[in-house]
């Protein structure tokens, strides 16, 4: 049985992800997008996709480099600016 081989990386050889407004600090976000049974006859109900993405903690945008590129070219076709800060209400 082959062993597998561990990547080591030397955080010290690594360059930091800056958002476009300079912020270093990211938080996981969950997309939702909705499967129709109608469109997808092997499902017997509607289905709820989950899709992980990674936010700014710092204005809310999407790290366009992590996400998926299929999820990428639909979010731009659909002309979505996703906002991820949190909202407080005074």
């Amino acid at each position: 049985m082959q062993q597998e081989q561990q990547l080591r990386i030397d955080i010290t050889q690594t360059t930091p992800v800056v958002c476009e407004c300079g912020n270093k600090v990211f938080h996981e976000v969950m997309l939702l997008r909705k499967a129709s049974r109608f469109l997808h006859p092997s499902l017997p109900d509607d289905q709820i996709v989950p899709v992980g993405a990674v936010a700014c903690v710092k204005c809310g945008s999407l790290q366009q480099d992590l996400l998926p590129p299929s999820l990428k070219v639909m979010l731009e076709k659909e002309n979505e600016y996703l906002d991820f800060t949190e909202e407080t209400s005074n």
